[in-house]
């Protein structure tokens, strides 16, 4: 019996030596198309197939001050889209995975009116611009101490019972 539990403790210690470490893939936002039309600041893409929601980040024309933030949900064609009230300027508009990717896509967009007053009309102009941080994703927990552990405070508890008994 002894020598069973032996060697079935010994096989669970090194299946779990041996599993691979799970690597989970980060979110995140593929594309970004951002234009405005009379005052609406328009942002619309497409994200990976795991991503749920994308944080859209407005900052004013130097990049530093945020001027608007919002969430919004991810199609289950993997598209976003909103329309955002803006007054005219420049603005630099940020689109990156709710869940904290650093992947973000960046643009500059600037609105404004047409002088002409007939028909008023806005013109944006974008520029993309991509940072790629890679983010930590996996996990830095060690299972399998746990689990060695666990299994030697077992094997402890079982050769004092049988010393006692």
């Amino acid at each position: 019996m002894k020598k069973l539990i032996g060697c079935l403790l010994s096989a669970v210690i090194l299946a779990v030596l041996l599993v691979p470490s799970t690597v989970v893939q980060a979110a995140s936002v593929k594309t970004m198309e951002a234009s405005g039309t009379n005052g609406v600041l328009t942002v619309s893409g497409t994200t990976s197939e795991d991503s749920l929601a994308v944080a859209i980040l407005v900052y004013d024309e130097a990049g530093t001050s945020l001027v608007y933030i919002e969430t919004v949900g991810v199609s289950d064609a993997h598209t976003y889209s909103s329309s955002i009230s803006l007054k005219n300027g420049t603005y630099v508009v940020k689109a990156g995975d709710y869940d904290g990717s650093s992947d973000l896509i960046s643009k500059t967009v600037t609105i404004t009116e047409s002088t002409v007053t007939s028909n008023p009309t806005t013109t944006a102009v974008t520029t993309e611009t991509k940072t790629s941080v890679a983010p930590k994703t996996e996990d830095s927990q060690l299972l399998y101490l746990w689990v060695l552990t666990m299994t030697i405070s077992g094997m402890g508890m079982i050769y004092i019972k049988k010393q006692k008994g």
